[in-house]
């Protein structure tokens, strides 16, 4: 017999002994009546028992004839009821017989095996279900059925549209039970394990109404739900609350972490014994893929690496996820060593059709010139898990899970960013740099990206790597200064936490470690007096005096010096701005420092180590850079549009506002100020044109230099720096160099005539370092371990990584999933077997 029929019989047997005790009282009271119908209703409930066991069992079972002598008790008793002496003698024998008919059901009908029914509606998300199957498969005690449901699109008005049955599509060792050929009210299945939560508030698909879980819970004693997805150690808001979590008996998910997403209410139905997709990656064995042959042929040895196109990345970026697409299409077509296994969501042309039906006919062509070109490999099959295994590595958006698949089997993934489309090979190799030292005839500087330092001849182009650093680093603006002395340059520490010099004539690198040095932003500008430089903090807290001969470093306090001047007020808005940055000049043994924060330029004396304070211009002012032209002052304002001229002998000051036709600025329009020739250059941070102002009668002028570019403009969005230029600096010969945002190009501005060249610093692709490995670990918190996309960060440095992966890495990214998954030991499906089981047997 059936458990849940069973489990029917004893119900209306409690019933019945609950009655008993009601019959009894109503007889006490004379209420004859109202006994005699619950002794009808007795004698019903036992006959419906009598009539199930016989078309269960068989007729001639002891419980039916004791329930045949419970009904003729029944009708005995109902016939003498009235006479008080009976009533107690009466029912006990009614107990006694509805005992002993209990007994008989619980001990001589035995159970038939468990009845399990399986519910995926896609071939796709079988893999979610597969591991629990064939635990249940395996199970002697189990009757199993895989019952593959029928979903349907919806319209944009939410409607359904076509409706899909992909029961066909299933691996061959799974036998599918047909949908229409097995009927759930009737045969009440002991567990229904299922995989879609939302019944009818998805908004693009929806699986048919028959199999929504309002209708499951009433044709099942047990409703399990698994999630089709995995995780990384947290989940996306669309599943924070769904209907099926209340009608479930019981969800099962990834891990403990991931409890607190669900709302309290169904905390208690929460098991988290892993996923069920994990087990598939890990336990499964190619020889079962029967696609291989085909897939094996197009790579020809070759490493295979999988573009796994979601539908978040789509509804999120529209159009800009199409020309994603594209640009890493036109990427591959030009590489014989990898070969692209792209993989759409199953579900991508639906949700386009119905939510960006705008964006169908795009996808489409880009669909069919990827097949009809042979750029890769097309995926539409439906076993995900066989696709994971014939690929090294995995390329797409963080928001699917399929990336969590790669991660569980330390694959290398990398994450894409939909903003950055394709660099050309010039972008790849275009340098930028925050400041240039003259050593010769030749500029040296540190790249922008990382600790190592090249030198370009002017008016050349191409760069000569001179060093890579100590310890090579690869993170952005390391150095916002260099310095040079003797044979020595001097690289000043910004998001680096050590001073380093290089010998040019030894090639010898030398560092000294800054104390407690700060993650970014330790110092903004230097200077080199007699033996010794001099670091200005942009947050540091302190101004560094590096002796070149001993390496010693001395500190002098700079923040709380500002603070004994009472009248220091700072402006909340300014607060997270640094002490000092671009307003730094040296004359003689005085180092004068533009506050960014304040009208105050402060005096350090390198032979005291005094400082004193300057107030410049009206108060509230605060400066960005300063210049010196042999007689005043000039700073540009950090927060302002005023640019101010002081004679640091007088005190006397002038503000200057009088700016060209066509300036447009209001706040931060200023990177730095440049003295050359009797002129100040002034570039833009975010106003809109170089200034020339002549130093004396402070005339303000539009330096037009006839550039091939707007300011504010970027040559492509691969060019991401906010201000318009990196730095300016005037060198030795009357040039003015600056390095502009749009393009990376270098201005070699001739003060003398007016005449500007842009310079383009191009590494040879040979020096450039492959350092991605460095760029791996955990990104956000749903990414335990990943490579992220970015302008240094490229899909070209990956593939490359791929053909020669570190073996350490592979563990450290296996270790942090375990960090976020239960029974990641590939037992999840027989461990969440075996807790249903041992529900049915307690």
């Amino acid at each position: 017999m059936r458990k849940y029929i069973k489990k029917r019989l004893f119900s209306i047997m409690s019933t019945m002994n609950e009655a008993h005790t009601i019959i009894y009282e109503q007889v006490k009271k004379k209420n004859f009546d109202m006994a005699y119908q619950l002794l009808g209703d007795c004698q019903a409930c036992a006959i419906e028992i009598g009539t199930t066991i016989e078309q269960n069992e068989g007729e001639g079972h002891s419980a039916v004839h004791i329930l045949e002598d419970y009904c003729e008790a029944v009708y005995q008793f109902s016939q003498s009821m009235d006479r008080e002496a009976n009533i107690d003698k009466s029912l006990q024998e009614l107990q006694k017989l509805l005992n002993k008919a209990w007994d008989s059901l619980k001990y001589t009908i035995w159970e038939d095996k468990l009845e399990v029914v399986f519910l995926p509606d896609k071939a796709s998300v079988w893999d979610s279900l597969e591991s629990v199957w064939l635990a249940a498969r395996d199970d002697a005690e189990c009757n199993v059925h895989v019952i593959p449901i029928p979903y349907f699109d919806k319209n944009p008005d939410g409607t359904f549209s076509e409706m899909h049955y992909e029961g066909s599509q299933f691996p061959d060792y799974v036998p599918i039970t047909d949908w229409q050929e097995y009927n759930l009210e009737q045969h009440h299945p002991d567990v229904i394990y299922f995989v879609n939560p939302y019944d009818g508030h998805n908004l693009a698909t929806s699986v048919h109404p028959y199999f929504y879980t309002e209708k499951l819970r009433n044709f099942t004693d047990c409703l399990v739900y698994i999630p089709y997805y995995c995780s990384g150690g947290t989940q996306a808001e669309q599943f924070y609350e769904q209907p099926a979590y209340y009608r479930a008996d019981k969800i099962i998910v990834q891990s403990p972490r991931l409890i607190e997403y669900f709302t309290p209410n169904v905390h208690p139905k929460i098991a988290a014994l892993g996923s069920p997709k994990f087990d598939k990656v890990l336990n499964y064995k190619q020889e079962q893929s029967q696609v291989y042959d085909e897939w094996r042929k197009i790579a020809g040895g070759r490493s295979v690496i999988m573009y796994n196109t979601s539908i978040s990345s789509v509804l999120r970026y529209d159009m800009q996820a199409i020309i994603k697409i594209r640009s890493i299409f036109d990427l591959v077509k030009n590489m014989n060593d990898v070969v692209l296994l792209w993989r759409p969501h199953p579900l991508i042309k639906s949700v386009i059709k119905s939510m960006r039906p705008e964006l169908l006919k795009e996808f489409n062509e880009l669909e069919q010139e990827f097949i009809d070109s042979k750029i890769g490999i097309y995926d539409d099959t439906s076993d995900i898990t066989a696709s994971v295994a014939f690929c090294s590595a995995y390329i797409g958006e963080e928001t699917s899970s399929v990336v969590h698949l790669f991660g569980v089997l330390g694959k290398p993934i990398f994450l894409l960013n939909m903003n950055i489309i394709g660099q050309t090979e010039d972008e790849k190799l275009h340098l930028h740099f925050y400041d240039a030292a003259e050593v010769n005839d030749e500029l040296w500087f540190p790249s922008g990206r990382n600790n190592v330092l090249y030198s370009i001849k002017k008016g050349s182009n191409e760069v000569m790597l001179q060093s890579f650093g100590p310890n090579y680093v690869k993170k952005n603006r390391l150095f916002n200064k260099i310095l040079s002395m003797g044979d020595s340059v001097f690289l000043i520490p910004y998001n680096h936490n050590a001073i380093c010099e290089y010998n040019t004539h030894t090639k010898v690198w030398r560092s000294t470690a800054i104390n407690n040095a700060l993650s970014y932003a330790n110092f903004s500008s230097g200077c080199i007096y007699r033996d010794t430089v001099y670091m200005i903090p942009a947050k540091y807290d302190c101004i560094v005096e590096y002796d070149t001969k001993s390496r010693q470093c001395r500190y002098y306090e700079m923040r709380s010096k500002l603070k004994e001047y009472e009248d220091l007020q700072v402006d909340p808005k300014l607060d997270n701005d640094p002490l000092f940055f671009n307003g730094v000049c040296r004359q003689g043994n005085l180092i004068l420092m533009a506050s960014a924060r304040t009208n105050r330029v402060l005096e350090f004396n390198t032979d005291t180590k005094e400082i004193n304070s300057y107030e410049v211009g009206k108060e509230g002012n605060n400066y960005w850079g300063m210049a010196y032209d042999g007689e005043n002052y000039w700073l540009i304002s950090n927060r302002g549009k005023y640019i101010v001229k002081w004679n640091y002998h007088t005190g006397h000051f002038a503000e200057y506002d009088m700016f060209p036709d066509g300036f447009n600025g209001e706040t931060q329009c200023f990177l730095n100020i440049t003295y050359s020739n009797g002129y100040l250059f002034v570039f833009p941070k975010y106003s809109n044109m170089i200034l020339k102002i002549d130093k004396y009668n402070g005339n303000m002028t539009f330096a037009d230099f006839e550039l091939p570019f707007k300011e504010g403009e970027r040559k492509s969005s691969n060019y991401t720096w906010p201000s318009n230029y990196y730095f300016s600096k005037a060198l030795q010969d009357d040039t003015v160099i600056a390095m502009s945002a749009y393009d990376n190009s270098l201005l070699l501005i001739d003060t003398k005539n007016m005449k500007c060249k842009l310079q383009h610093c191009m590494v040879n692709a040979n020096d450039w370092p492959a350092d991605i490995a460095g760029k791996f670990g955990k990104c956000g918190k749903n990414i335990p371990f990943a490579c992220r996309e970015d302008n240094n960060t490229t899909i070209g440095e990956f593939i490359k990584y791929v053909k020669d992966p570190d073996e350490k890495i592979r563990e450290n990214q296996i270790r942090a999933y375990n960090e976020v998954t239960s029974n990641m030991d590939g037992s999840c499906g027989m461990k969440i077997h075996q807790m249903i089981l041992d529900e049915f047997r307690s």
